[in-house]
């Protein structure tokens, strides 16, 4: 299964984004075609909010990389 797995988990996000993309479209559709009122967005969030919660995922990637490989710290950091 090598080659394929990997192959398979790479483009796993990007299929599950496009999914939840089209539900997300055919969900406005619907509320479109009902006259639903549709909200600012389905989870609102202060710009606080959004910069809190990537600084906790890049925490939390972090402590990943640390835990899986010791010399992670030592690693340099591709800011371009």
């Amino acid at each position: 299964m090598g080659a394929d797995r990997v192959v398979a988990i790479s483009k796993h996000r990007v299929v599950l984004a496009e999914l939840t993309h089209k539900i997300t479209l055919a969900e406005r559709r619907l509320a479109v075609e009902k006259d639903i009122p549709q909200p600012a967005g389905r989870y609102p969030l202060t710009e606080q909010q959004i910069a809190w919660r990537s600084y906790e995922d890049r925490l939390a990637q972090d402590a990943d990389g640390r835990k899986q490989h010791r010399a992670y710290a030592r690693l340099t950091i591709d800011d371009g």
